[in-house]
């Protein structure tokens, strides 16, 4: 069984978690909004009020560091012309900019300029892992709609161990 590849909306969603557990003291960052594909009232209010194309998609400010700006695209996105001269105009201006396409680029980007980050991406899937692995999934029995619990595989395994199941 594949995985489905991740919509860029989840991306932005997991990056945007990260960041928040992630970046250390003192730091901030935002999702900059620039209607790429939103419709046309919304883009035009949008433009009104400055917004442009090519606008990255994340703003990381770390004290002592020049500006990270993330573009984030899936596996198989390309960036736009637009995107393209606004990734220029960055680094000419002496700040960061980089294209990633899942969480770890995102912490790989933060690496390269050494952020002393509070959390990794690894790390943080293991602790939800093993939050996971101490619940008890509750299901419902289709048929009579009673409450049905069902031991996760972790607790299976570890009943195999123990003997009670054989």
């Amino acid at each position: 069984m594949t995985r489905a590849a991740a919509s860029e909306q989840q991306i932005h969603t997991t990056i945007a978690v990260f960041l928040n557990r992630a970046l250390p003291e003192g730091s901030w960052h935002c999702a900059i909004d620039s209607a790429g594909k939103a419709s046309l009232a919304v883009a035009q209010r949008l433009k009104a009020r400055g917004g442009r194309r090519g606008t990255p998609d994340h703003m990381i400010l770390v004290p002592g560091s020049p500006a990270i700006f993330l573009e984030v695209k899936t596996a198989v996105g390309r960036q736009s012309a637009e995107q393209d001269h606004v990734a220029h105009c960055i680094e000419r201006t002496g700040h960061y900019y980089y294209l990633v396409r899942c969480v770890e680029d995102a912490e790989a980007a933060l690496r390269i300029h050494r952020v002393p980050l509070r959390a990794t991406v690894s790390g943080i899937r293991a602790s939800i892992s093993a939050q996971n692995e101490g619940l008890r999934p509750v299901r419902r029995s289709a048929s009579s709609g009673k409450r049905m619990e069902r031991a996760t595989p972790a607790q299976v395994a570890k009943a195999r161990q123990a003997g009670v199941l054989v």
